[in-house]
């Protein structure tokens, strides 16, 4: 699935473009939804605790593979971003 409204910069031979990112179709299932629901104060918790150690580069993909972990504790079978967005280097 693709959300327009997730968009991210690509550098392409210099040039910038502005591209759609694809989404895990699984973010639109009712298992999921509970799944974050049961999730979300754990990580957020994890968030904040990122955010206090600041790491710089790579607390995206920390974040995201915490959320990953935590949904398949949950049963949920989620991608992350950088799974979902093959040749995308996200900071």
């Amino acid at each position: 699935m693709i959300k327009r409204d997730i968009i991210c910069n690509i550098n392409i031979k210099r040039r910038w473009f502005l591209i759609p990112l694809r989404t895990d179709p699984i973010e639109e299932t009712a298992e999921y939804k509970t799944a974050i629901r049961q999730i979300n104060q754990k990580l957020s918790a994890y968030a904040e605790e990122l955010e206090r150690g600041s790491r710089g580069f790579g607390n995206n993909r920390a974040f995201w593979n915490k959320k990953k972990e935590l949904l398949a504790e949950c049963g949920v079978d989620w991608k992350t971003p950088k799974e979902m967005n093959k040749g995308v280097h996200f900071d």
